[in-house]
């Protein structure tokens, strides 16, 4: 698989990566992510070598669980071994250990840490973006952007990076001199193409017309001859994740802070499963999922988003 993007990441935080990567994609920016693009049968850690040698930037999910994890301290040693930028995408205010401060103390962070998570994929989206396309424009081998981006209005985002806290700074921007000519760029970031305006845009191919997506009323609508009707419901008292299948059986990503639900008109033998999952942002958020198929709840469950599995899923008649 041809990629722009490396997407180094801890397992404990994969909803938010995966909801990275599909705003990252929705903006024609080609990544790779584990487990999806392990090719089933291969060593898992060769194939992550071999992703991050071929990348053109690392984004690095910077939360708790990464700051800890052994395995992102190689995978951004390999990064930069290999020459690679890294942009941190920080979660969490966390004090980066001292195994990955030494690797990212002159690189400077989008911080993700207030809500809404959006806006800053968005800033994310159009950070890596205008990196890759400096870098096509130095090596002459074109912009990333699809000619349909390139002509699009180029609207500006402000975006203001926070300074890494580490030995060598406080925190409040009082920092040593940087030779990484990332911060210019970041503090210059204009987004190329136009960003998605929701994570949930619905993707069908083509060739093949495209069935509705509406918000669910109060009472579901009988099953269409040959087709079925799934809905989504969610719930949560804080900010949250919630990541679902959609139409083109890949998982899709929307962030919520009250009742959300969700309604797909399905052909028959479109999908063979669907699934519904809740990730706290909020660590104190209670929330529920459901899934219901031609009207009938046919999965079911609540709890502490950040502690519970929140998980619905269902196979399609």
């Amino acid at each position: 698989m041809t990629h722009d993007v490396f997407i180094c990441h801890s397992s404990k935080d994969r909803t938010i990566a995966n909801a990275i990567c599909s705003r990252l994609e929705q903006n024609h920016i080609r990544c790779w992510i584990a487990p999806r693009d392990v090719i089933p049968g291969s060593e898992y850690a060769q194939s992550i070598i071999e992703a991050i040698s071929t990348a053109r930037l690392t984004v690095l999910v910077f939360s708790d669980n990464s700051n800890h994890s052994p395995h992102i301290h190689r995978e951004i040693e390999r990064s930069v071994s290999h020459g690679i930028p890294i942009l941190p995408f920080r979660l969490e205010d966390v004090v980066p250990s001292p195994a990955l401060e030494y690797f990212i103390s002159d690189a400077h962070w989008l911080d993700a840490m207030t809500p809404p998570l959006e806006q800053h994929l968005d800033q994310l989206a159009g950070t890596a973006r205008l990196l890759l396309d400096r870098e096509s424009a130095r090596d002459g081998t074109g912009p990333v952007s699809s000619p349909a981006a390139a002509s699009a209005p180029t609207p500006k985002i402000s975006v203001t990076p926070t300074t890494p806290i580490g030995p060598g700074n406080d925190g409040a921007g009082r920092r040593r001199p940087r030779t990484s000519v990332i911060a210019a760029i970041i503090a210059a970031v204009v987004i190329i193409a136009g960003i998605a305006a929701v994570a949930i845009a619905l993707t069908r191919s083509s060739s093949e017309p495209s069935p509705s997506a509406t918000p669910s009323p109060s009472a579901t609508s009988p099953s269409k001859a040959g087709k079925h009707t799934v809905t989504y419901k969610a719930t949560t008292t804080g900010e949250t994740i919630v990541a679902f299948t959609n139409l083109s059986d890949e998982e899709d990503t929307k962030t919520i802070t009250k009742d959300w639900s969700m309604e797909l008109v399905v052909p028959s033998g479109k999908l063979d499963a669907v699934g519904l999952a809740l990730a706290a942002i909020d660590d104190s958020a209670e929330g529920s999922c459901e899934i219901l198929i031609d009207g009938e709840s046919v999965s079911k469950k609540s709890g502490s988003v950040s502690r519970d599995n929140v998980t619905c899923s269902a196979s399609l008649p």
